[in-house]
């Protein structure tokens, strides 16, 4: 199913573009991660959904993305079903090079992601597990609270 050249309208319409069906369920796994899980938002896209932090000084507006969660609709076939860290998006939206560096050296200890220095990805394949996915959402966990942390610090400042 193509989502001709608009944003998907839910989830379930992207989760129904997904025809790998071990992706599927890991993206509702992750999902329900984002969902359960106070500092976090994901945004439907055209080609996927992005995973991000809220800031706290602002959470009506700003976010810092984490990651692009790809469906079918994709621009290379090489980014279906895969997880994109957004490294650079990070910073220009307000992240720290601190947190950055951070957040791919922790990305670089997953042995799942390959290994490319400035775009690494997750190809979800059938032998991708909820036990890896876990494993990300630990280090979504620690890049909140460093984010948070961070942006709290700054503020304080001002």
């Amino acid at each position: 199913m193509s989502n001709q050249g608009r944003k998907y309208a839910n989830r379930d319409e992207f989760l129904a573009s997904v025809a790998n069906a071990n992706a599927r369920e890991l993206y509702v796994y992750l999902f329900d991660y984002v969902d359960s899980r106070e500092g976090l938002n994901s945004n439907l896209g055209y080609k996927g959904f992005s995973v991000n932090v809220i800031k706290p000084h602002n959470p009506n507006a700003n976010v810092i993305p984490l990651f692009w969660a790809w469906g079918n609709d994709v621009y290379y076939d090489s980014w279906s079903h895969c997880i994109m860290p957004q490294y650079k998006r990070m910073g220009n939206a307000g992240a720290s090079v601190y947190a950055v560096d951070d957040y791919k050296s922790e990305i670089n200890r997953l042995e799942f992601f390959t290994s490319s220095p400035d775009n690494p990805k997750w190809e979800l394949t059938a032998d991708s597990t909820k036990n890896q996915m876990q494993r990300l959402f630990a280090v979504i966990d620690k890049m909140i609270e460093r984010m948070h942390k961070d942006l709290l610090s700054a503020i304080s400042v001002i």
